[in-house]
């Protein structure tokens, strides 16, 4: 077997391990995990959930970190069963390690969010267009006064003034937003939902506009906890494919919904297009890594696996979509409770 097996007592004392388990803890001889407890394993930042699973009777497999003999980690996928053994149960624990995984998973993790800085540069040249005709113009009319030697007063190139400066400040202001959401979250942050997607909405405005595509908000007020530009990735993604399906199937009158609900105790955000839709021979698809239904020079097929795993890895939540007479409806589902008296809503979403 490729797994790393213990064999431990009802105490939780190890009495055996195979060839692959003594490898991947470098243990160099028995005395090294014979009649020790299995959480010696365990890293620490770990022992006290593993505990809670084990006293609740929560059922493995689960993704934890592992710490060597050396004290390197790692993180590994655990599982235990138990089995009757002559006149005592034992129970035999398997561990896979997920190093290798784990680094795939950050390398398209960081493929997917240069993919999205590409099109966050396309989005930069559609806000800065605007207000870089605007001070073509003002400067026109500095220019043309000079030309006929004409002379301006401060009262007359005070408006001229103010207009460079408002357009300035808004340029810088986009600079701003953009760099804000490519700083990655360190820490979970209780942050408001409908803001979230009304800071992606504002980002994709212009290339929306541009194409004639009606976006339409509505929004229960809830609030999450978590990584609240993980989630705005997660927006953007979706919002961008239903916007280039919009503008790739040619549709006159493209109409982007985004209508979050909350629901008993979950928030639903649905994100709706006219878009064409998705063929269902392939709908079962659309969440594999490299899949993608765009042109090579047009997509990377990573941007939904990430967002999915976003969704379900990092925040507990579910991603789906399904797909009807032309339109594209994507769902989040996320689960909510509230952690005070005073109302302040803490959400903490979880599969299903």
């Amino acid at each position: 077997t490729i797994e790393a097996i213990f064999i431990i007592e009802k105490s939780g004392r190890c009495i055996e391990a195979n060839d692959e388990a003594r490898k991947l803890f470098k243990f160099t001889k028995k005395s090294d995990y014979i009649g020790k407890h299995i959480y010696f394993i365990i890293a620490n930042s770990d022992k006290e959930s593993v505990r809670k699973k084990v006293k609740n009777h929560k059922s493995f497999p689960s993704e934890i970190n592992f710490v060597r003999k050396d004290g390197s980690e790692f993180p590994g996928l655990v599982k235990g069963e138990n089995v009757r053994r002559v006149d005592q149960t034992i129970r035999i624990v398997s561990i896979v390690d997920l190093t290798e995984l784990k680094q795939k998973e950050h390398l398209l993790f960081q493929q997917s969010k240069m993919a999205l800085m590409g099109e966050m540069m396309s989005a930069i040249a559609h806000q800065w267009r605007q207000p870089l005709n605007a001070l073509a113009a003002l400067n026109m009319q500095v220019e043309t006064k000079l030309e006929f030697n004409d002379i301006m007063t401060a009262d007359e190139y005070a408006p001229i003034c103010e207009n460079i400066n408002k357009q300035l400040n808004y340029m810088s202001k986009t600079i701003d937003d953009f760099r804000d959401f490519f700083i990655p979250s360190k820490t979970k942050l209780e942050f408001n939902v409908c803001q979230i997607i009304k800071d992606v909405h504002e980002i994709l405005r212009p290339q929306l506009e541009n194409n004639n595509i009606v976006f339409t908000f509505t929004c229960d007020k809830v609030f999450f906890y978590g990584f609240p530009n993980e989630f705005k990735q997660v927006i953007i993604n979706i919002l961008n494919n239903a916007k280039d399906a919009i503008i790739i199937n040619k549709i006159k009158d493209g109409e982007i919904v985004v209508d979050v609900k909350k629901v008993k105790e979950n928030i639903i955000i649905y994100l709706k297009d006219n878009g064409g839709g998705i063929d269902k021979a392939i709908i079962n698809k659309v969440f594999n890594p490299y899949f993608t239904t765009k042109f090579e020079s047009k997509g990377t097929g990573i941007g939904l696996y990430m967002s999915k795993m976003i969704i379900e890895k990092s925040m507990n939540g579910i991603l789906s979509v399904e797909s009807n007479d032309g339109r594209t409806i994507f769902t989040i589902k996320l689960w909510y409770h509230i952690i005070n008296t005073n109302l302040i809503y803490n959400f903490i979403m979880q599969r299903g």
